[in-house]
C-alpha cells in the first residue's frame, strides 16, 4: 500500500533545493512556446515575461499543485502555472479587450491586456502556497510564505533539501493569492498595467482572487478559467501512474459556483420568487429548481467552452453537495420538495447551504417570502379516499418588514 504523501518517515528524502536556472531548464520547451506566442524581441520577453516566470518559480519551486490529484508530481505547481499562462496568452489573439475604445487607444492598451492575462494565468493557483502546504527544512523550521519566496528562504536557511506536509481538509481561499502576488509581480509592472486606464488591474486582481465582476465582462478571467480547466482536464486524462481513479470533476466546484452566481445576477428566469422562477427564497432558505437549474448551468459553461464540465445533473449535484454549496434533505435524499406560491404541484429543488453564496453580490437583494417553501404532507388527510394535500401558505400583508427574530410559536404567540 503506498505511503500517503502527507505522512513522512524519518527517511523521507524531501525535495532538493535546486537553483532556479536548473528548475526552469526542465520547462525550456514550454517557455520557448510562451516566447513565440508573446511575439516580442528577446530583450522585451526577458523583461516582461521571463522575469515573472523566474519570480514565480522562486515562490513555488518543486511544490506539487495537489497531494494526490492533478499536477501532483514534484514541480506540479510550476507546470500548472506555466501551462495556464500559455493557453491564457494564446487565447488573447482571438479577443478584443477594449472594444468600445478608439483604435489608437486599443493599440496602446492591448499589449497591457495580454501581459495582464499572462500574469493572471501564471498566478491563478498561487493561493495554494498560503493555505494548502507547510514547508520545513531539515531542522523543522517552517517557511513563511507570506514573507518571502521559497527559493530565497532556502538560500537563507542554507538548506539543501526541504520537506512538505499537506494541511488536512483545507477550504479553498483564492483571495490569499493576492498576498503572494507582490512576490511575483513587482510594483513597476502593476504601475505599467494601470497606465492610461482603470480596468486592467482590477480585472487582473478579480481573476486571481476569484471575485466576480457583475457589471462588466471580465474577458481576462474568462480566458484564464477556460485555460485552467483545459490544462487540469488534460493532466487528469494523461496521468497513468496515479493510485486509484483520478478525481475527475473535483476541481470544477469554482466553475459551477461562478455559473450559479452569473445566472443569478443576469438571467431573468433566475430572479427569485417570480412566476416560473428557478430560484425561490423563503423563510426556510434559498432553493433552486432541479434539474432545470442544472440545465441552465450546463448551457452557460458549455458556451464558455470549458473542458471537463459535467453534463449530468446528478454529477453537478454530487459535486456541489460535497463542496458544501448545497445542503441535502436527508441521509437518503439529496433534493427537497418545495411548493412555491401559485404552484399546482410540488417541485424538486436543491437547497443552498446559505443564500449569500449566490445572492451576496447582487445590488438589490430579493424580498424573502413570508412562508416556508418546503412541502410537507398533512398529518391527517381530509378523508381516506382523498390524496394528501399541502398545508395552505400563510397570507402576508404587502411589503412585509423582514426580521432576524424568528416568529413566536406555541404559548409565546398568545402572550
Amino acid at each position: 500500500m503506498p505511503t500517503p504523501i502527507n505522512s513522512y518517515s524519518a527517511s523521507d528524502p524531501g525535495f532538493s533545493a535546486l537553483p532556479i536556472d536548473e528548475l526552469l531548464a526542465g520547462e525550456a520547451d514550454l517557455i520557448a512556446r510562451i516566447k513565440l506566442c508573446y511575439g516580442t524581441d528577446r530583450d522585451s520577453f526577458e523583461r516582461d515575461v521571463l522575469t515573472l516566470i523566474r519570480r514565480y518559480a522562486a515562490c513555488v519551486h518543486l511544490l506539487p499543485a495537489t497531494a494526490d490529484n492533478y499536477f501532483s508530481k514534484p514541480g506540479g505547481l510550476l507546470r500548472l502555472g506555466l501551462e495556464s499562462a500559455f493557453f491564457s496568452l494564446q487565447g488573447t489573439d482571438a479577443h478584443i479587450f477594449s472594444g468600445r475604445m478608439s483604435i489608437s487607444a486599443r493599440r496602446q492598451l492591448e499589449p497591457r491586456w495580454r501581459h495582464a492575462t499572462f500574469i493572471a494565468g501564471l498566478c491563478c493557483e498561487l493561493h495554494r502556497l498560503m493555505s494548502h502546504v507547510i514547508v520545513t527544512d531539515a531542522a523543522g523550521e517552517a517557511w513563511p510564505p507570506f514573507l518571502t519566496p521559497l527559493a530565497d528562504w532556502l538560500a537563507v536557511q542554507r538548506a539543501e533539501r526541504y520537506f512538505l506536509r499537506w494541511r488536512p481538509q483545507v477550504i479553498e481561499a483564492r483571495g490569499l493569492g493576492l498576498y503572494a502576488l507582490p512576490l511575483v509581480v513587482p510594483p513597476a509592472v502593476m504601475a505599467d498595467l494601470s497606465e492610461d486606464n482603470t480596468v486592467i488591474v482590477p480585472h487582473l486582481l478579480a481573476s486571481i482572487s476569484g471575485i466576480p465582476i457583475y457589471r462588466e465582462h471580465n474577458v481576462l478571467d474568462e480566458l484564464v478559467r477556460r485555460s485552467l480547466a483545459l490544462v487540469i482536464d488534460r493532466n487528469l486524462a494523461t496521468s497513468a501512474d496515479r493510485y486509484g481513479s483520478p478525481q475527475y470533476g473535483s476541481h470544477l466546484e469554482r466553475y459551477l459556483v461562478d455559473a450559479l452566481r452569473r445566472l443569478a445576477s443576469s438571467h431573468p428566469a433566475w430572479i427569485p420568487n417570480r412566476e416560473k422562477a428557478r430560484l425561490w427564497l423563503g423563510q426556510d432558505g434559498l432553493f433552486l429548481v432541479w434539474p432545470g437549474g442544472a440545465e441552465d448551468v450546463h448551457q452557460l459553461l458549455e458556451s464558455d467552452q470549458l473542458a471537463g464540465i459535467p453534463k449530468a445533473p446528478e454529477t453537478m449535484l454530487e459535486l456541489l453537495l460535497a463542496a458544501g454549496v448545497f445542503e441535502a434533505a436527508g441521509a437518503e435524499r439529496s433534493t427537497w420538495s418545495i411548493l412555491p406560491p401559485g404552484a399546482r404541484a410540488p417541485l424538486e429543488a436543491a437547497k443552498f447551504s446559505t443564500p449569500a453564496i449566490i445572492l451576496g453580490g447582487i445590488d438589490s437583494p430579493p424580498e424573502i417570502l413570508p412562508q416556508a417553501l418546503e412541502f410537507k404532507l398533512q398529518q391527517a388527510p381530509a378523508s381516506a379516499g382523498s390524496p394528501p394535500t399541502p398545508s395552505a401558505p400563510t397570507s402576508a400583508p404587502g411589503s412585509p418588514q423582514l426580521s432576524l427574530i424568528p416568529p413566536p410559536t406555541g404559548d409565546d404567540a398568545n402572550v
